[in-house]
């Protein structure tokens, strides 16, 4: 989400890592991973719910390859 007025600037250079954050589930144990598929089924009628969850987390490398600017219009 970025708010109206701010500009970002981002190049090429700008490299990372992606990590992962954990699963909000006992299931998975709270445990971080890729994805947590999960399948469950429903009756009457026969339904299959399909949900997979994922908290991917992106780290910068180099922070200085990109900026933020907030634009603002000069009163006259």
């Amino acid at each position: 989400m970025i708010p109206d007025g701010t500009v970002l600037g981002v190049s090429d250079q700008l490299n990372g890592t992606r990590a992962y954050g954990a699963i909000k589930d006992p299931e998975f144990a709270y445990g971080a991973m890729a994805y947590a598929p999960k399948s469950w089924t429903q009756k009457d009628p026969a339904q299959r719910f399909l949900m997979l969850q994922s908290a991917p987390l992106v780290i910068p490398s180099r922070v200085n390859a990109c900026l933020a600017a907030t634009v603002t219009s000069a009163a006259s």
